[in-house]
This record gives C-alpha cells, sequence and structure tokens, in this order.
C-alpha cells in the first residue's frame, strides 16, 4: 500500500495537513455558518408553518363567517317579508275601517237629510194648510160678507181647515 500511494504521487504529510485543514474548516463553517443558517432555516420552517395554521384558522373563520353571513340574511329576509306582511295586513285593515266608517258616515247623512227633508215637507204642509186656510177664508169673505157674521165664519174657516186636515191623513 505504500508502493500505491508513492505511485500516485501522494504524500503522506501533505495529506494529513490537508486532514487537519479540512477538519479546521469544517469545525469553523459548522459553528459560524451551518449552525446559524440551520437554526435561521428552522425558524423560517416554523414560521411558515404557523404561516399556514393561521391560514386555515382564517379560512375556517371565513367560512364560518360567510355561514353566519349568509344565515343572517335569511333571517333578515325573513323578518322583512314578515314586516313587509305586517304593513299589508295593516293597511288591509286601515281600508276596511275607513270604508265602514265612510258607509256609516253615509248612512248618518242620508238618515239626517231624510229627517230634514221630512222636516220640511211637514212645516211646507202646515205651511200649505195656512194659506189654504187664509184663501178660503178671504173668498168667504169676499163672496158672503152679508150674509154671516164674524162667529159664523169662523166655524166655516175651522170647518174648512178641519176638512183639509182630515183629507192629509
Amino acid at each position: 500500500m505504500g508502493e500505491l500511494i508513492t505511485t500516485l504521487g501522494i504524500d503522506g504529510k501533505l495529506l494529513i495537513a490537508q486532514l487537519i485543514n479540512f477538519l479546521i474548516l469544517y469545525l469553523v463553517l459548522r459553528k459560524f455558518l451551518f449552525t446559524p443558517l440551520l437554526t435561521m432555516l428552522d425558524k423560517r420552517r416554523e414560521m411558515a408553518e404557523a404561516n399556514v395554521k393561521e391560514k386555515e384558522k382564517l379560512d375556517n373563520l371565513g367560512a364560518k363567517t360567510d355561514a353566519e353571513r349568509e344565515e343572517l340574511l335569511l333571517e333578515a329576509r325573513k323578518e322583512s317579508g314578515r314586516i313587509v306582511e305586517e304593513a299589508r295586513e295593516r293597511a288591509d285593515q286601515l281600508s276596511s275601517n275607513r270604508r265602514k266608517e265612510a258607509e256609516k258616515d253615509a248612512q248618518e247623512l242620508s238618515k239626517k237629510n231624510e229627517a230634514q227633508l221630512i222636516s220640511r215637507k211637514k212645516e211646507f204642509d202646515r205651511e200649505l194648510k195656512q194659506e189654504a186656510a187664509n184663501l178660503i177664508g178671504r173668498s168667504l169673505r169676499k163672496i158672503v160678507p152679508q150674509m154671516l157674521d164674524e162667529k159664523i165664519d169662523e166655524k166655516i174657516i175651522q170647518s174648512a181647515l178641519e176638512d183639509i186636515k182630515s183629507s192629509d191623513k
């Protein structure tokens, strides 16, 4: 083996010196380069894992929030539908009440007008009877002024008035 090493041109002292240099370089690089580099890579990996976990939490939270939002929207739609339906019912009820009040007012007005008409008719009939009685009295006074005295005249007028009243009934 010694011959093989000399044939290849390998110097033993130089090989040992290179091995020692390589070992020193390895130890220096390990202490000052590999360890901080590996620590930094570990921290980055941990941060990446934390970011992935945080993203999953946010995705879950986003999905949960979306579901809650949809539920709230559905509830709001139901509530608005209920409110609209209540408003329609109230409007229908108000309309019905107004219509009933208008009909009641119209009936009351009709009864009032009818009562006024009846009252006016009675007053007109009374005035007509009074006018007829006055006309009959004047006519009789002109036709028979010498024949009758005032008492008879009054009896004839009263009789004519009674005839008119009885004919009206």
